[in-house]
């Protein structure tokens, strides 16, 4: 990946993504995404390789299995106790059931998925991972300024399902973000010092070596998630469009996750011997942890069972092939780790929720709280651009100024809001603007590039008509997509103490992306599996005291 920030003068954070040599060819996408750093504006554009055939990615897939086991799932029984009850073994859960269980705590961590499909540890296959057993596949509501050209104007937002959650489909970018992003949430014991030691815990950097002195302090080598740069695939089109971004004279960056994020710099991913590292690998494929967790697989949580004086003492699930359903007790407490979209649609299920919309429902109202609310997600838009081998330009926005809505009923309904705020608008057509730039570089016209104008319903056509801002506007209206980084719909200090404890109700906690306040400039998977490792210390520190 090849990221890009731009300030007043210019300045650019970023990587190149890498594949197998086996898996590489000519595609690919180079999105531009819009941030804040201090009150300076920020691009980042994304180099990321596509696979010419997904058949073929699939079959290699199946000759390489992985390289370790993962826990064999539990039939489990009506009214059965542990002390922990973990919901969701995505990027956050499995931290905290691993470390619950390293613990010697008995702890429950129920799926609703299985283990993940073997395509997806090959990392150059994440574009096949469109599966509807490993991928939820939701479609948000349409709000008629976004995704215009998409079926009935809904945007997708695809979710993993299934060990490992979306670490198991999604990018795999290990990019932190920057410290103020915790620095301004400004909510006491969350600052930058308080959760670099949470990233550094997990982190296996395998490629220390390949980062100058100046990295070291940032980065540890033991830790399980193992991860390091993506192999190189020996594209020209790497050293072409880093050769363009010189000429523009924007600088370059050794280490994006090191002392600075301004700067062209390749990134560091989650990928150890040439597989995918997620977390259902990093933590739940441990033999320490297999030895000690339970795992419930293919197993639904439908709420939270709460008493009369507002106490968590379980969930309710639907269970296995014959979908029994079954009540779960938990004599500590229920962690909530089941996404952006899932856990508020489960709190406001067992009454916890904006009243008002729960009333309107009809579900009995036991806390107040503006649950599903304040999600914000990055969206990204594709631009394309003819080469002697094809491009692929989209644009996406970070820390985006729209907020939206889920809705409590059956599978989640998603008001997004993307590109609801003009402000957001003229961003995507500022980086429009950039790529644009990059495209009229001597290496780009050495390779015949011409940027692609494609003729859209009600856009300017012909001539000049489609350089303009406004044709820029209405093209980006009409190829959103979103990079599927929702958080903020339970959000810490808003629906959440800084123990990450739900407000009004005893031994209920949440750790996952409805927890981060806000979008981290990164990519938010880092910052979410380290709100797993805390939850972790939070658990085990509160019930021993």
């Amino acid at each position: 990946m090849l990221y890009t920030c731009y300030t007043h003068k210019y300045t650019l954070a970023g990587t190149i993504y890498h594949h197998r040599n086996k898996l590489s060819c000519g595609y690919f996408v180079l999105p531009t995404v819009t941030y804040h750093i201090h009150e300076k504006l920020c691009y980042l554009f994304k180099l990321v390789f596509l696979l010419l055939s997904v058949l073929g990615t699939t079959q290699f897939a199946r000759a390489l299995l992985p390289s370790f086991s993962l826990p064999v799932g539990v039939t489990l029984t009506d009214g059965e106790e542990f002390e922990y009850i973990v919901v969701g073994a995505g990027a956050a859960g499995a931290p905290v059931a691993a470390r619950l269980a390293l613990a010697g705590a008995s702890v429950l961590l129920v799926e609703a998925g299985g283990d993940p499909d073997p395509t997806s540890w090959v990392p150059a296959a994440f574009l096949a991972l469109a599966n509807p057993a490993i991928n939820y596949q939701y479609k948000t509501i349409s709000n008629n300024v976004s995704c215009l050209s998409s079926r009935n104007r809904a945007c997708q937002a695809r979710r993993g399902k299934g060990l490992g959650g979306t670490t198991s489909i999604n990018y795999m970018m290990y990019v932190r973000g920057n410290r103020h992003d915790f620095d301004e949430l400004n909510i006491t014991g969350w600052s930058w010092k308080h959760m670099e030691p949470y990233f550094l815990r997990y982190e296996g950097l395998q490629d220390l070596d390949l980062l100058p002195p100046s990295s070291i302090p940032y980065h540890n080598t033991t830790g399980t998630m193992k991860i390091g740069f993506f192999e190189d695939s020996n594209n020209p089109w790497h050293s072409k469009i880093i050769d363009g971004y010189d000429a523009l004279n924007f600088p370059r960056n050794p280490d994006v996750n090191g002392v600075s994020q301004i700067g062209v710099s390749r990134i560091i991913g989650y990928t150890y011997r040439n597989e995918r590292m997620s977390t259902a690998r990093g933590y739940l494929g441990r033999d320490d942890v297999k030895r000690k967790l339970k795992v419930a697989k293919y197993t639904r949580c439908t709420g939270v069972i709460i008493d009369d004086d507002n106490v968590a003492r379980g969930i309710t699930v639907v269970h296995g092939p014959s979908n029994a359903t079954l009540r779960l007790y938990a004599s500590r407490e229920v962690i909530l780790s089941a996404g952006a979209l899932v856990t508020p649609q489960l709190l406001m299920l067992s009454g916890i929720g904006p009243a008002d919309h729960l009333n309107e429902m009809g579900i009995p109202v036991r806390v107040d709280l503006p649950v599903g609310n304040n999600m914000t997600d990055q969206s990204l838009v594709s631009m394309f651009v003819k080469v002697e081998e094809p491009l692929n330009l989209p644009k996406e926005i970070l820390n985006s100024s729209e907020s939206g809505i889920v809705d409590p009923l059956q599978a989640p309904a998603i008001f997004p809001n993307y590109l609801s705020d003009d402000r957001d608008l003229e961003e995507m057509v500022r980086g429009i603007r950039i790529i644009e730039q990059l495209i009229e570089t001597t290496v780009f016209k050495a390779a015949g590039a011409s940027l692609v104008r494609l003729e859209l319903k009600d856009c300017p056509s012909g001539g000049q008509q489609q350089d303009s801002d406004e044709y820029w506007r209405c093209y980006a209206r009409h190829l959103t997509a979103t990079t599927f980084h929702s958080v903020g719909t339970s959000a810490l200090g808003r629906v959440l103490d800084a123990r990450l404890r739900v407000r009004g109700v005893a031994r209920l906690r949440v750790a996952d992306a409805s927890a981060l306040p806000r979008l981290p400039r990164g990519n938010p998977a880092a910052a979410i599996i380290a709100f797993g490792e805390r939850l972790a210390d939070f658990l085990l520190e509160d019930n021993i005291n």
